[in-house]
């Protein structure tokens, strides 16, 4: 007998002890959002070789802990009332920036509120700055920064502002995700959809001249309906249907175009449609080089003009009434003359010129008042080219034998708002609800896997660093790559089980318990074989 068994006991209570302060930071993390709980690992130590009758003999050492691990493993989910916590579902981490109370000697004052220069930022912040976390208790801070209770700040992608019929796009590198409560700026229209059904059963409502191959033609057609010195311009009854388009032009100022559509009164499946704004906001130069609004022409507020050509009774299909064909032409009061306007997929560009307003002018608007220009897509639900065949939309442009009204009406633009609340998809998106109904995609998540998580340095303030032992993250979108989804108004709870921890605790406890008993018996063994000698 030897004194090495004293050792070996010490060791396994040291080894143990260690596991039960796992234990206890487990318990008592237990309430502590996105916290993982942690797991002692323990290995044997090398052992002591005898050779005895040709056998191999081994005796061991004692015990270690091998390593102190994290279990990534999901934790249960909470309902919150906040709309800026996040949950992640799945694998990966949030990723925050943590800013220094100081930057460098060149910008010793630097902060959020007041961020050193472009050239300081490299040098100032490197790959040390940057943070993981599953926690996802994050508020708006007094500057507007998305941050977590320690005023680390949420990294994302900012969005792009789409136009009509587009998807937002995420913008260059992950930056801080930063929104304020200032109005967001007006966007200027530049598309406008617009589908109806117009009732197969009306008759024209408006006769002009027909065009005859070597003999008539028609004239203005149906343009000759409207006329600007009278009130209203075309008479209710010169069209079957009228639809109303609210547009923005880039100061924000609120600008009504009508679309009036009638039952062509020569071609079967033909309706004309004019698209025209209020004469007396119609800032175009007419031929005696002044604005309309004030010329009061005749034609102030004509804009365009076309053909809608519908399908007949299909062989296949049974019915008819989809676009079959689109013509339009653009309005130029400088020479009074029409030209075909441009198209693309589908879409007709018109020019809509009007005062700008910025700083309250109304009409009469004063000599030399600047004018606004802005091109327009129109989209009446289909997409083809002239000559081509037409492919109609989820919601398009028909001829059915019902009442004509409208099926789709939507376009881009907004005047100034006023940001009202904000919310988070499970792709990420953070999109911000402002008044007049504008809702923006600002903000996308950004999400960091690693292929050893286990290896990521614990940090305090429920954060993680990434270390030699994790490898680099992926950056990637929530449910991208591998990456999970987020819940918005969730919070990950800690995955500690009580359970499980008190009797892993008993079983420390005893092990323990049953050390410190291997180390009085070897010290009784001793003093026996010491009393021997005496």
């Amino acid at each position: 007998m030897s004194f090495s068994t004293l050792y070996i006991a010490s060791n396994g209570m040291l080894a143990l002890g260690t596991g039960m302060q796992t234990i206890s930071n487990n318990l008592a993390n237990i309430e502590t959002v996105g916290y993982k709980t942690m797991r002692t690992n323990y290995e044997d130590l090398i052992s002591q070789c005898y050779f005895s009758s040709g056998n191999h003999n081994q005796l061991g050492k004692g015990s270690k802990v091998e390593s102190i691990q994290s279990m990534f493993t999901q934790g249960a989910f909470r309902t919150t009332e906040s709309d800026t916590d996040i949950a992640l579902t799945g694998d990966g981490f949030f990723m925050v920036k943590k800013y220094p109370t100081t930057y460098n000697a060149k910008t010793p004052l630097g902060s959020k509120e007041n961020p050193p220069p472009a050239t300081d930022y490299a040098a100032t912040f490197g790959p040390g700055d940057l943070y993981y976390t599953r926690a996802g208790a994050f508020t708006f801070d007094k500057n507007g920064y998305l941050v977590d209770p320690s005023g680390n700040v949420l990294q994302g992608w900012q969005m792009s502002v789409p136009q009509v019929g587009q998807t937002p796009q995420r913008l260059g590198n992950p930056v801080d995700i930063r929104i304020n409560d200032l109005p967001a700026p007006p966007v200027a229209t530049t598309g406008v959809k617009l589908a109806v059904n117009l009732n197969a059963d009306d008759e024209a409502s408006y006769i002009y001249p027909a065009t005859v191959e070597g003999g008539t033609d028609e004239g203005l057609g149906y343009a000759g309906a409207w006329d600007a010195k009278k009130a209203p311009p075309i008479s209710p009854d010169n069209y079957n249907y009228a639809e109303s388009l609210t547009t923005y032009d880039s100061a924000g100022g609120e600008h009504t175009v009508m679309v009036y559509y009638q039952k062509n009164p020569h071609m079967e499946n033909v309706w004309d449609y004019l698209v025209t704004s209020d004469p007396g906001q119609d800032a175009r130069v007419g031929p005696d080089g002044s604005p309309l609004y004030n010329s009061r022409e005749s034609t102030a507020g004509l804009i365009q003009k076309g053909k809608i050509t519908f399908s007949a009774k299909d062989a296949t299909l049974g019915y008819g009434g989809q676009i079959k064909s689109i013509e339009a032409q653009n309005f130029n009061p400088v020479g009074n003359a029409w030209s075909d306007a441009a198209v693309s997929g589908g879409h007709f560009n018109f020019d809509l010129t009007v005062p700008n307003t910025t700083g309250g002018l109304k009409p009469p608007y004063p000599a030399g008042t600047p004018s606004l220009t802005q091109t327009i897509s129109l989209n009446m639900g289909a997409s083809g080219s002239p000559g081509g065949a037409w492919t109609p939309e989820e919601f398009a442009t028909t001829q059915y034998a019902s009442d004509s009204s409208v099926t789709m009406k939507e376009g881009d633009g907004f005047p100034e708002c006023s940001l009202q609340r904000t919310y988070v998809r499970d792709d990420g998106v953070i999109c911000g609800i402002y008044d007049r109904k504008r809702e923006q995609e600002l903000f996308q998540l950004s999400i960091t896997r690693f292929l050893n998580p286990w290896g990521l340095d614990k940090m305090g303030d429920n954060l993680f660093q990434e270390s030699r032992f994790s490898g680099q993250g992926k950056v990637t979108a929530p449910g991208e790559g591998g990456a999970g989804k987020v819940l918005g108004n969730f919070l990950e709870q800690s995955n500690v089980d009580t359970a499980t921890e008190i009797v892993t605790m008993i079983m420390t406890q005893r092990g323990f318990q049953a050390n410190s008993k291997a180390i009085t018996t070897s010290d009784t063994m001793l003093a026996t074989a010491i009393q021997v000698k005496r």
